[in-house]
């Protein structure tokens, strides 16, 4: 499995080409690390809100390991951090369906990347929490897409029901939605 490890010291996979993925929604972990190191005017208690440790994750708090109440601006300021950009509608299908086909090989990443001294070791213990327990599917809260903004200002998400569904408001590139998140995508030469 090829992977390369981003600025937020978690891994992103390969799953087509040249394009590479976060394996799950972006952790509030991950996003305390951005707001650290580039972001210190954003509001942090009301992104990282209810956060879990990797010790506590189960399949009824797992929405509570990954940054929700997040702007479409914030995810897409946090993507142009690691040098990315959200995912389009058909690459998130394919993320899905990349971790699906490959879960066993997921599982096994922490033996694959014991000396990569570079990822956060938060990324260890939630890979293995995820496998102890049975989670298979890590896409319990909506995610943004980076082309479903039209026009007239309307955004659409995708839903962990793989439905898609609009983000409304007066103003959706700043509006919060509690149960929202995203995974960033980062190419490695031409897109």
């Amino acid at each position: 499995m090829d992977f390369i490890i981003g600025n937020d010291k978690f891994p992103l996979i390969k799953f087509e080409d040249n394009k590479y993925s976060h394996i799950f929604p972006v952790t509030k972990y991950q996003f305390e690390r951005y707001i650290w190191e580039t972001a210190p005017d954003i509001d942090y208690d009301t992104i990282v809100f209810k956060r879990i440790s990797p010790d506590e994750i189960n399949k009824k708090n797992l929405k509570h390991l990954f940054v929700t109440n997040i702007t479409f601006k914030e995810a897409t300021e946090y993507a142009n951090w690691l040098e990315g950009r959200l995912p389009a509608k058909d690459e998130i299908e394919k993320i899905y369906f990349y971790i699906s086909e490959n879960i066993k090989e997921i599982y096994n990443l922490p033996n694959l990347l014991k000396n990569e001294t570079s990822i956060d070791r938060r990324f260890f213990v939630i890979i293995n929490k995820l496998k102890q327990n049975g989670i298979e599917n890590f896409t319990q809260i909506s995610e943004f897409c980076r082309e479903y903004i039209t026009v007239d200002g309307r955004i659409y998400i995708k839903k962990f029901n793989c439905s898609f569904s609009e983000i409304v408001g007066p103003s959706p590139l700043e509006f919060r939605n509690k149960d929202c998140g995203f995974r960033v995508i980062k190419t490695i030469g031409e897109d």
